[in-house]
């Protein structure tokens, strides 16, 4: 960040309960304009692997518990026993997804690497960002400058982008729904 001319700090504060807790400096639009055309993420991110992701670890409490009254498992209790619950049971009944439609689906029980944030993906979709901001900012003269149609119509896109870049919906959507899953392969999510 400094390479490129923006002061970024990340720091530990302690609360008046005397916990720490992690912060960072704060960027403005100036600042963040900066960053997005001037970072390059490939230089300080890897796409990222994690042997631990599993669907049940997405879902909310109330999910949980869904999942679990579905199979005749307890339904109370805290979120981590809930999916213990649900580990358990697809253990014992031979079965690596809740979800059998969605074949991306990592299994909880396997020692192999699921890929959970692609740089090259991350770095399109704050591309985009930048492109927003940019119009945000414009005259209608500018080359830059979008109709509110048009802008509305780019930042739904990116907003439904963001939701498949940054957490796979499609592979973890309970709802199966079809029009959202079209529409994130569509952004080649």
């Amino acid at each position: 960040m400094q390479d490129i001319g923006i002061n970024f700090y990340i720091f530990e504060v302690r609360g008046d309960d005397g916990k720490a807790s992690t912060t960072w400096t704060s960027l403005d639009g100036n600042e963040l304009n900066v960053v997005l055309e001037k970072l390059n993420l490939k230089a300080v991110l890897n796409d990222m692997h994690d042997k631990s992701l599993s669907t049940l670890d997405v879902l909310n409490k109330t999910s949980l518990a869904r999942l679990c009254r579905e199979r005749d498992l307890p339904t109370s209790g805290k979120k981590e026993t809930l999916k213990s619950h649900l580990k358990d049971w697809m253990k014992k009944n031979g079965v690596s997804s809740l979800f059998p439609a969605a074949s991306n689906v990592p299994d909880p029980n396997s020692n192999d690497s699921q890929t959970c944030l692609k740089v090259d993906k991350l770095v399109d979709l704050w591309k985009d960002f930048h492109t927003l901001m940019l119009a945000l900012r414009a005259n209608p003269e500018d080359d830059t400058y979008m109709s509110p149609q048009t802008f509305h119509h780019h930042a739904r896109n990116w907003g439904m982008n963001f939701r498949c870049v940054t957490f796979d919906e499609v592979n973890f959507n309970l709802n199966n729904s079809q029009g959202f899953r079209a529409l994130c392969k569509g952004n080649q999510c």
